[in-house]
């Protein structure tokens, strides 16, 4: 791999709120090995002028689900694009993604670094059977850490019913071998029991706000989990090229209900006790704000001008598991409403010092890889992050959650060669993230014509 010196950059390294200005960073065998306008021989060293652009640590997506064989290709793409240059894959086959690690490391294909759990671990029943393992007792913890972490697991995803015992001994098990736990949307077990277990983040805001009630969201817990062991709302034939339920009817029920029961769960002054409850542990929390912005954006959906970059197999997906068409009036204002919600409490949870961590829970309908993830970022700042608080949830807040900041996350000397290039610069304004002009992924130089090509060859 060539020596590349990038000149005349101004530099956001990630360590700190400052700028660098008007400097250099040599890169070789995908490692930065350089920063500061040094001398030296030129022989052998390809160099590119930057011209005055903003230089920062490639991007991290904290929740996403990017290693299905058949979308692969077109998602890694989109990623490349918008600068995403990691991602932590929170459920996908073990196998498929050791071999893509791989293929990665040898050079034989391009993409980005993942960080991968295997499959999800939930009690029962599980909420995603296709894409889950059971975990119901401590031995059947121990065994999984053992197989997963054998197979190159960088961590472990717990779902929604998995039990408190269950839960402690994975948590238990994975910090024997030096791995740490997730958990989304926990129904078995209390948000405060969760963190005081020691999960190291929370993942999405769904259901959130009715765990905040004085009874810890028992009635709805109850309401639903015997929902899903009725059969009424059945996950069991989830399928990535088909449709998100079985029972449409199900799914119009639920997403239809499911922001009403939540905005009027919402209580600020829980908020802030959950908030104060995981930042003594220091949990942190991947929010996913843009999913909220989904269900109350959801009229302008199917004008979005990104829809030219979805295969049509995807938009059949999308338009299968979701009932987008015919809301009524009252479920749009809802929408609105929870959004107003989640970004209060996650004001609160930066207040309080809560870690956040930016994740887009791409493949989920209508979320686009990539260029949701800079979505994400702005609306971290419209729950009051700074900008560069919005861009270290997806660099160094990153990196760190993943045990991976001593290789990742800032631009330090030693640290893998991972830039992004921008035009304006996102300390002023988040949004800036979006002028990207070049782009190193591993070492590899994507300059802004190659990057122009990649999207107009995408476009559907």
């Amino acid at each position: 791999m060539s020596k590349i010196r990038f000149t005349n950059a101004h530099i956001i390294d990630g360590k700190g709120g400052h700028i660098l200005e008007n400097s250099s960073v040599t890169i070789e065998n995908n490692h930065i090995v350089e920063i500061g306008n040094i001398p030296q021989d030129t022989e052998g060293l390809q160099e590119v002028d930057l011209q005055g652009k903003y230089m920062i640590p490639g991007l991290w997506d904290m929740h996403a689900h990017v290693l299905l064989p058949d979308l692969m290709d077109w998602q890694h793409a989109l990623l490349l694009v918008n600068g995403v240059t990691g991602v932590r894959d929170c459920g996908s086959d073990p196998s498929l993604a050791a071999e893509y690690n791989q293929q990665i490391k040898s050079g034989t294909k391009q993409g980005p670094d993942v960080s991968y759990a295997g499959p999800m671990l939930d009690g029962a029943p599980m909420l995603w059977p296709d894409f889950s393992v059971p975990v119901n007792n401590p031995e059947e913890a121990a065994g999984i850490v053992a197989h997963l972490n054998a197979a190159g697991a960088d961590f472990f995803v717990a779902q929604s019913l998995i039990s408190k015992d269950a839960l402690k001994a994975l948590i238990e098990f994975a910090g024997k071998v030096g791995k740490n736990v997730t958990i989304q949307n926990p129904l078995a077990v209390s948000w405060e029991e969760a963190s005081d277990l020691g999960v190291v983040s929370f993942e999405t805001l769904g259901g959130m706000f009715s765990a905040l009630t004085p009874d810890g969201g028992s009635a709805f817990k109850k309401n639903l989990v015997g929902a899903i062991q009725a059969g009424k709302i059945d996950f069991s034939n989830f399928n990535p090229l088909a449709e998100f339920f079985n029972d449409r009817e199900a799914s119009r029920v639920l997403f239809h209900n499911v922001p009403e029961v939540e905005v009027q769960a919402y209580n600020s002054d829980n908020a802030k006790r959950l908030a104060d409850h995981l930042a003594k542990n220091e949990t942190c929390f991947c929010p996913q704000l843009l999913l909220i912005e989904d269900l109350a954006m959801v009229d302008k959906m199917q004008t979005d001008d990104l829809m030219k970059y979805v295969p049509q197999p995807v938009i059949e997906m999308w338009n299968a598991g979701i009932p987008w068409d015919n809301l009524p009036q009252r479920r749009l204002d809802t929408g609105r409403k929870y959004l107003d919600c989640a970004i209060d409490f996650v004001n609160i949870l930066n207040g309080a010092g809560v870690k956040l961590l930016a994740g887009t829970h791409t493949i989920l309908p209508h979320v686009y890889p990539g260029f949701d993830l800079h979505n994400e970022l702005f609306l971290l700042t419209q729950a009051g992050l700074s900008n560069y608080e919005a861009l270290q949830t997806a660099t160094l807040n990153a990196t760190e959650a993943l045990r991976k900041d001593n290789e990742s996350g800032t631009i330090e000397i030693g640290k893998k060669a991972n830039l992004v290039f921008l035009e304006k610069n996102p300390l002023k304004d988040i949004r800036n993230i979006q002028s990207i002009s070049g782009v190193v992924r591993n070492g590899h130089y994507t300059n802004e014509t190659s990057l122009s090509q990649i999207l107009i060859s995408i476009q559907q």
